[in-house]
């Protein structure tokens, strides 16, 4: 039964992050393959999520489940006992998801299922009418959100997942999961003053301090915030945004060195980067005398121990952290 399809929909190879991000990992609520009510990915393969967001999906989760011969969607029955297999049919998993800034699904159409299985998902009418227009792609410094459906039909030994991006698909409305973290404005570089069009760098990184369990920490929507100024001529100012690309990480337990490193001058802590905006008067420098603020969601499997958190920005000279930080990750 194939009912859902998208037209030059992007699908990039598995990775593990729908492991990093889903608390538990993949299969965390699968308990006999990935029937349940909860399940998110059967088989650990069934969603690509990292053709929906690059570097990263959250998603809530459920699954209904039509008999094999036709019949009303009920919850998800779960595989039988001592992992007989779950009774035939076809299988609906629904996730609402959220992407990070930047990123999200692209394609070009996408097609509405009937009426009814959207019923029996759960939406209404006025839900088949998508906010969007035919196309969809992801804005640079905006989240991208909406629902992603995919169907399997199980008979025995044969599984056809059917991905797809579905309803709902905006840049507006998204909350980021994870813990929010928005720093103080800090000046670690003092009165910098940088070259209109130069390369403004920026990044941070963290340790999870005494014992701990091994974790998976996850870094979300990071982004510094500077409020420049011309150095002379004409007073003008602007602001100037480094977004940082989601950072998923693995922490060995007890391990409380610095990630991805402790060493201010290495290239792997800047991990945005910017260019410096024409708005003064030609030749005249840009002024980051206020410095910038830092902002990021913290996602970790470990929900009892800290993250210590540091950020720091550079024009290719100093580039000194800021104050330690510390949140527990959600």
């Amino acid at each position: 039964m194939t009912m859902f399809k998208t037209q030059n929909l992007r699908l990039l190879c598995m990775s593990a992050a729908i492991a990093l991000f889903v608390p538990g990992g993949a299969n965390a609520h699968v308990i006999g393959g990935g029937y349940e009510e909860h399940s998110c990915t059967p088989h650990a393969a069934l969603f690509d999520t990292n053709a929906f967001c690059p570097a990263g999906a959250f998603s809530q989760c459920e699954c209904k489940y039509v008999p094999e011969g036709g019949g009303d969607f009920t919850v998800c029955p779960g595989a039988g006992l001592n992992n007989t297999p779950p009774p035939a049919g076809t299988y609906f998993y629904h996730r609402l998801t959220t992407c990070g800034l930047g990123t999200g699904p692209s394609f070009d159409s996408l097609d509405v299922p009937h009426t009814a299985v959207a019923a029996g998902l759960g939406w209404t009418v006025n839900d088949l009418t998508p906010p969007y227009a035919p196309s969809f792609s992801a804005v640079p410094g905006k989240p991208s959100c909406g629902h992603v459906l995919a169907q399997t039909e199980y008979d025995g030994p044969i599984i056809h997942p059917l991905p797809v991006p579905f309803l709902g698909w905006s840049h507006d409305d998204c909350a980021l999961p994870g813990t929010a973290l928005v720093t103080k404005t800090q000046s670690m570089d003092g009165d910098l003053k940088v070259a209109q069009g130069s390369t403004l760098l920026a990044g941070f990184d963290f340790t999870m301090p005494g014992s701990h369990p091994a974790a998976s920490i996850g870094f979300l929507g990071a982004k510094v915030v500077f409020d420049a100024t011309c150095a002379s001529g004409t007073p003008k100012n602007t602001t100037i945004v480094v977004d940082i690309p989601n950072q998923p990480f693995k922490v060995a337990e007890n391990d409380s060195a610095w990630y991805p490193s402790g060493d201010q001058t290495s290239a792997a802590t800047y991990q945005g980067s910017a260019t410096v905006p024409a708005f003064c008067d030609p030749g005249t420098l840009v002024r980051l005398q206020k410095g910038g603020t830092f902002s990021t969601n913290v996602l970790s499997s470990d929900k009892e121990n800290k993250v210590n958190i540091r950020w720091h920005y550079s024009d290719g000279t100093g580039g000194g952290w800021s104050g330690t930080y510390s949140v527990i990750g959600n």
